[in-house]
């Protein structure tokens, strides 16, 4: 239970952080920009944002339809090269998950949760080899 408590809290605090370094969006009415940030975002395993968030973030209002259609082309492509990476090494290295993977693997978040589980019982995959 203690260790469930810690996995929220520390998605909680990584969720408050990258909320705040989410706030930049492009400030250009370029569609490569804004393909750019959604590469950016995706291949970090940050959460898309949705066309409504986007918009509220967009103080310069820039922000248009065809602009979410290529700032979600950029993050599709980031996410798939985030998702390539062994989930269980993701949680051995103590980053964070925010479940953009799910959609992939069913059991990506098992095998993150299990990498955090073996880093925390001390595993080195430098002696003990890779598991995934």
């Amino acid at each position: 239970m203690r260790f469930r408590f810690s996995v929220l809290m520390s998605l909680a605090v990584s969720i408050l952080l990258m909320g705040c370094a989410a706030l930049e969006t492009p400030m250009s009415s370029q569609a490569t920009d804004w393909r750019a940030y959604g590469l950016e975002q995706g291949e970090k395993g940050w959460v898309k944002l949705t066309q409504q968030r986007l918009s509220e973030l967009d103080n310069d209002q820039y922000f248009t339809p065809e602009l979410y259609t290529a700032y979600s082309e950029g993050y599709e492509e980031g996410r798939s090269e985030y998702c390539k990476q062994s989930a269980f090494e993701l949680g051995l290295s103590g980053n964070t998950y925010l479940g953009v993977c799910d959609h992939i693997d069913p059991k990506y978040y098992q095998k993150y949760v299990s990498g955090q589980t073996a880093a925390e019982w001390g595993y080195n995959a430098n002696t003990h080899g890779r598991l995934y």
